[in-house]
């Protein structure tokens, strides 16, 4: 009896130990993420276009009759609007993401192979080419 409660306290003990360091590496993810500096675009995995997050634009991403619509406003992207099978339903994947602004973000659109990402980060880390 003795010996199962020294286990169940071990086990309790490794579980908070665990638990507090997930916590602790989510807290430094949070902590130390950086505010991007341009939007970058592909699709297919080939560069469409690279954009600034300080400044407000709409960007039509075209591909044959395959359209998203990229809005960048207040140093946020996001899309508003793609004509994809179910883009205007709540589980769209691409036009229901909230809005991204951190290096590292993206959103896909796998029907239309596009990908938008942040990059870019302190000053001078962005692309050399920016529209």
């Amino acid at each position: 009896m003795a010996e199962n409660k020294k286990k169940v306290k071990n086990d309790i003990i490794f579980i908070a130990a665990v638990v507090l360091l997930i916590g602790l590496a989510a807290g430094a993810m949070l902590l130390f993420r950086e505010e991007g500096g341009a939007v970058e675009v592909k699709i297919d995995g080939k560069l469409y276009g690279t954009y600034s997050l300080s400044k407000d634009q709409v960007i039509e991403i075209r591909s044959g009759d395959d359209y998203n619509i990229l809005v960048i406003e207040g140093g946020k992207a996001y899309v508003r609007e793609a004509n994809c099978p179910g883009a205007d339903t709540y589980f769209n994947k691409c036009t229901n993401k909230k809005p991204i602004s951190y290096r590292g973000e993206s959103i896909l659109c796998k029907e239309h192979g596009v990908v938008i990402a942040i990059i870019g980060g302190k000053e001078g880390e962005g692309p050399d080419i920016i529209m």
